[in-house]
């Protein structure tokens, strides 16, 4: 369910729908030194900025700008007290994108930039990159049909934009043609959140659309 549609609407598209969803872990290896003799040292905190601050070109001057596309460094960690430069610094983060071939060059575009910044910085690099769930590709056919469902059942129909939120319902997409929709849970409160609170009467409209719309692949494959 989705608080981006109405009571009573599905909200489905075709093609892409949501993004693929990868993660990387990133730690920055330098020399500690006393805050007041850095150049005893090699600074993983000041190679770290750099990089992060680095990484939204790969999305910005890498990646096509029509199709969605996020990266988002959402966990820094480095040093204990205030006085000293650490040995180390840690972020880690996530990677959006719609297209396969776009998780590939975003994964490989960022570690080389990560590598050669930190070079520069006399600090070395260990980079985790894992692939999550792929992108939701959702059928053209599939697509249709279950518009057909929703127009037969008197449901609000809402194509939305292209996403970039995970889904892994599209590993099934992976092996045979499909289609993936929201069910819409109205003023429910913010998603992903304690304050959603959907509307008991969505799950009303969404057991219809899904008892529809299997009882409709049944006759499609039937046919």
């Amino acid at each position: 369910m989705t608080v981006q549609g109405p009571l009573g609407s599905i909200l489905l598209r075709e093609g892409s729908t949501t993004g693929a969803v990868d993660k990387f872990q990133v730690t920055i290896n330098g020399r500690g030194t006393h805050a007041a003799s850095p150049q005893h040292g090699a600074d993983p905190v000041v190679a770290t900025t750099a990089i992060i601050q680095s990484l939204q070109s790969v999305v910005g001057r890498n990646l096509d700008p029509v199709l969605p596309r996020v990266l988002s460094v959402t966990h820094i960690d480095a040093g204990t007290t205030w006085n000293a430069i650490p040995q180390s610094a840690f972020f880690e983060g996530t990677v959006r994108t719609a297209l396969a071939d776009d998780r590939t060059l975003a994964k490989t575009v960022a570690e080389r930039l990560i590598h050669d910044i930190a070079a520069a910085y006399g600090t070395t690099a260990e980079i985790n990159w894992f692939f999550g769930s792929p992108a939701v590709i959702n059928d053209e056919h599939w697509t249709q049909v279950a518009e057909k469902v929703v127009s037969n059942l008197g449901l609000k129909h809402i194509k939305p934009d292209p996403g970039i939120g995970g889904e892994d319902f599209s590993y099934y997409l992976q092996k045979a043609p499909g289609v993936f929709a929201h069910i819409g849970a109205g003023d429910a409160g913010a998603g992903h959140s304690p304050q959603f609170a959907p509307d008991p009467a969505g799950i009303h409209y969404g057991v219809a659309f899904l008892t529809s719309i299997a009882l409709a692949a049944l006759d499609e494959l039937h046919d």
